[in-house]
């Protein structure tokens, strides 16, 4: 610390904090796809992202515009991975009958 702050006058600037909760999200990059990882201390994970809902009609555009190719589309409704999403809402967008839906 004397080598960052080397007097006395430039440690005045340091303020003790504490974290009592907290709660984010981790994406490696250096992965393909993408890894999603949520983590929190002392709260709930994270929600969020998107979900497929009923009245999917296996047309198969949201797979074709997800950058990370993280729709199983070998089910109707297709269902999102949501490890590997990034919550563009590219799918959202594009969905003829605007059944994904931002959770």
């Amino acid at each position: 610390m004397k080598k960052i702050y080397p007097n006395v006058q430039a440690r005045d600037i340091l303020e003790v904090f504490c974290f009592e909760q907290f709660s984010g999200e981790y994406f490696d990059l250096s992965q393909t796809p993408i890894v999603r990882i949520p983590f929190s201390y002392q709260q709930s994970l994270p929600k969020g992202g998107y979900q497929v809902l009923e009245g999917c009609i296996g047309c198969h555009i949201c797979y074709e515009v997800c950058s990370q190719k993280c729709i199983d589309i070998t089910q109707i409704p297709v269902k999102i991975i949501q490890k590997h999403c990034l919550h563009c809402a590219k799918c959202a967008e594009i969905c003829p009958k605007q059944v994904i839906v931002k959770i």
